[in-house]
């Protein structure tokens, strides 16, 4: 309906519970991309805690904003991408397992974020 869309937000176990995502336009730029990482109740995990270091933001900024343009690149194409769990610590930044949904993008379906 509006087109290629971008989202970001605590995944894993904690998604249902915490419902806290931020979704954008695609393409978003690297300092979109910040923003929005900023614009989640729950960023403070990004600062890391328990020992663990804190998440390299520009890092994973830079990842969302790569993933957005290759959406908003292939927006006639891809139906769904879907990148979940992203692993980080500190400027480890790992893909764990991943989804892409060939064919035209349903316009009809509204999907909350997994």
């Amino acid at each position: 309906l509006f087109g290629p869309m971008i989202t970001v937000g605590v995944g894993g176990i904690f998604v249902e519970l915490l419902r806290d995502a931020v979704t954008s336009l695609a393409p978003v730029s690297p300092e979109e991309s910040l923003r929005m990482l900023a614009r989640l109740r729950s960023q403070r995990l990004l600062d890391g805690f328990r020992g663990l270091p804190p998440v390299d933001r520009k890092t994973l900024a830079a990842i969302v904003s790569r993933i957005s343009a290759l959406v908003a690149d292939h927006a006639g194409t891809l139906a769904e991408v879907d990148v979940n769990p992203l692993i980080c610590r500190g400027e480890r930044i790992v893909a764990v397992d991943g989804l892409v949904v060939t064919g035209a993008p349903d316009a009809t379906a509204i999907a909350a974020p997994r």
